[in-house]
């Protein structure tokens, strides 16, 4: 019989039931797919699974306690909507506890229902999930079906199967210490506000707005220096101007509109202000909080799918070479030649005629292995140069360009940088190795020279040295900067080549000494990354080796694996912990507006005795839950546009960011879960006030 009843009370009170719903299929869809995701063979092609896996477990930890939050606070909704109910069964003679087991009964109806939902859309999304992690790792998997992991589907029933137990041990306890009177007056009173005097208002609303603009700029001149008491206050002054901007914005609106007298007292427009006032100014803590929530997750998600999208670009530049052998025998720093390695090594790469070649074939005779011919199809050595008695220095280039370096690039350096060195490479050598993967030679006219750069930050700063025709010295010789290319020599794990000058062979100087030698090796067919590994594994603890400096090996796998290891796990993260408070932000505001529509039945009956016809009253409900939406999401999308400007330094390290379509991505995924949790909102406030709902409250 109680299964009976609450079955249709279930049926009659869908709308109540909508957001409770929505909330957990979307809570169930999300906690399902990202756990698979970890789960599936995408996740197992790479090495790093262990940690996606783990990364994802602990995410999930943090996902739960918001998603339990959400669903405890959409389940008090519910229970303080149907206290009215409780409290006629009561008067009718049932017993608490059986009005309880009715409440009880519900929420498993109710949570079985949107569990099953939420695993079919779950698996659903896992497809899309599965497939972008794909990408993100590069596993060269295809697209296609994956199935049903038990696994996920075993902890999505655990961790929601007790919080559906926990709700229902919730509405039972209210219930059952909530007295009849009690049940059968909730939901009459109002919410009180807090700020009477409008003038006030708006002098508080302009304070706002100085104070957001005020924390603007001192992120935008601090940067990501979280050590800068700049960065705290701006911080401190974001929140307080935030909460400030609620606390005032509805008395500043109300204030505005009253100025215009056709459009304040056209229609409803009097009562929609004042009821939109009374809803902002009483909320203002809640308004507050998710906007900010929401100002993390722009953030959360537009980073995630910039350093994914960065990655990926600067990946597939610079892996364009099975392997890459390195080694670096100093640096120009403080205005003088450093020396990495020491006389012995730099003697026996002599004796060698600095061949990376000659030595290796020596090497690998000595060591017993195949011979490099056999490993390798093709294997050429590129060389980068620096003239001591004449070096071209950072702060020569700054002279030039007519701008210094960190301004251009948008970062933050020490001035230390105007005494490093610009490196010199041979043409010949560049137009070796780019043969090696099928690109065209390049060609110098006399007199010219070209700037090559690998790394995106200083792509601008060193576009602009071409565009200017920029005159540089190399040893006696000037040369004219005709062009700038954006390209990688070689497969590295991190972008190492900020900027070089590419000179005739013949300008190179008799006083130049070698900053580094590398080899590019495209494998020959058999040889996979395990044979050549275990054919240079001599090559480990090379740091010293008396006949030639430390050599690094960079695989293509390997800087692929690293590369869209770590890094991709923090993409994958940002985003699933993004979506899941844009979920939790727009569950409360839903929440929220249901509430007030239900404690304002009265007024929206009244109405209607005053001839307002449903249509109008429609409309008056839809602006309020518009603008209710909307002003935290607003005022989040405005502190997200500041904060990606400073952001965007950190992100560019990785690889170009594309602003606008990170926005867009994020926009339209984001205005689809508003969107839906906005318009479920709507329809239920307009039940909650139907004359159907007020014939069930008299």
């Amino acid at each position: 019989m109680f299964a009976k009843i609450a079955w249709g009370n279930v049926r009659k009170s869908i709308s109540d039931f909508s957001i409770y719903f929505l909330t957990v299929v979307l809570g169930v869809t999300v906690f399902y797919a990202f756990n698979a995701t970890a789960d599936m063979d995408v996740a197992n092609a790479i090495d790093s699974r262990a940690l996606l896996a783990e990364t994802i477990r602990f995410a999930t930890v943090l996902v739960t306690i918001v998603f339990a939050f959400l669903i405890l606070y959409a389940n008090s909704f519910l229970i303080r909507r149907r206290k009215r109910e409780f409290g006629l069964y009561l008067a009718l003679g049932m017993h608490t506890s059986q009005v309880a087991l009715i409440a009880v009964l519900e929420t498993v109806m109710v949570g079985a229902a949107s569990v099953v939902c939420g695993l079919v859309v779950g698996w659903l999304f896992s497809q899309v999930l599965v497939n972008i992690a794909a990408n993100i790792y590069n596993t060269g998997a295809s697209a296609a079906l994956v199935g049903i992991s038990l696994g996920s589907v075993v902890r999505t029933l655990v961790v929601f199967g007790a919080l559906f137990v926990l709700s229902s041990l919730m509405n039972a306890v209210s219930v059952s210490r909530t007295t009849l009177i009690d049940l059968m007056k909730a939901g009459r009173t109002n919410q009180e506000m807090k700020l009477r005097s409008l003038p006030l208002s708006v002098v508080l609303f302009a304070v706002a707005i100085g104070l957001i603009g005020l924390a603007y700029k001192l992120l935008l001149d601090t940067g990501l220096d979280f050590t800068s008491p700049n960065f705290l206050a701006s911080t401190v002054i974001v929140c307080v101007g935030t909460w400030l901007f609620f606390y005032s914005i509805s008395g500043f609106l109300l204030r505005f509109i009253q100025s215009f007298k056709g459009i304040y007292l056209n229609g409803l427009n009097m009562f929609t202000l004042r009821q939109i006032n009374s809803r902002i100014n009483g909320a203002t803590a809640t308004m507050t909080m998710v906007c900010m929530t929401l100002f993390f997750a722009l953030i959360c998600v537009c980073g995630g799918i910039g350093i994914t999208t960065a990655l990926n670009s600067s990946l597939q530049r610079t892996t364009s070479y099975d392997a890459t052998l390195s080694t670096q025998w100093g640096l120009y720093l403080r205005g003088a030649y450093q020396q990495f390695t020491d006389d012995d090594q730099v003697a026996g790469a002599q004796a060698a005629h600095w061949d990376m070649k000659t030595y290796l074939d020596a090497r690998l005779a000595r060591e017993g292995q195949m011979s490099l011919a056999s490993l390798a199809t093709s294997a050429q050595q590129i060389d980068t140069w620096i003239d001591p008695e004449n070096p071209l220095t950072f702060a020569k280039t700054d002279k030039l360009v007519g701008d210094e370096l960190p301004r251009i690039a948008g970062l933050e350096m020490k001035s230390a940088y105007k005494e490093g060195g610009v490196p010199f490479i041979k043409l010949s050598e560049v137009n070796a190795v780019r043969s090696q993967i099928g690109r065209e030679p390049l060609d110098l006219k006399p007199g010219t020279c070209l700037a090559i750069g690998d790394t995106d930050y200083t792509a601008g700063y060193f576009r602009l040295l071409a565009e200017k025709g920029a005159a540089v010295e190399v040893g006696s010789t000037r040369l004219i900067v005709d062009r700038y290319i954006n390209e990688a020599l070689a497969t590295e794990f991190v972008p190492m080549q900020t900027g070089a000058i590419v000179i005739p062979d013949e300008a190179l100087p008799a006083s130049a000494v070698r900053l580094s030698s590398s080899m590019n090796i495209m494998r020959a067919d058999g040889v996979n990354e395990k044979t050549l590994g275990s054919a240079l594994e001599f090559l480990d603890g090379e740091e010293k080796a008396q006949d030639w400096g430390a050599i690094m090996i960079a695989t293509r796998e390997a800087v692929q694996e690293q590369g869209f290891g770590l890094n991709g796990i923090v993409a994958f993260l940002a985003i699933y912990i993004g979506f899941a408070l844009v979920i939790a932000c727009a569950g409360i505001l839903a929440i929220q507006q249901l509430t007030e529509a239900s404690d304002n039945a009265q007024r929206y009956r009244m109405l209607r005795r005053l001839g307002v016809d449903n249509a109008a009253i429609g409309r008056s409900l839809a602006v309020q839950v518009v603008v209710y939406f909307l002003f935290p999401m607003a005022l989040a999308v405005c502190h997200t546009v500041c904060a990606l400007n400073v952001v965007d330094d950190l992100v560019r390290m990785f690889g170009i960011f594309n602003l606008e379509t990170t926005a867009l991505i994020a926009a339209a995924a984001f205005v689809a879960t508003y969107g839906a949790y906005a318009l479920l909102t709507w329809i239920g406030a307009r039940s909650l006030t139907s004359e159907r709902s007020e014939g069930a409250m008299a």
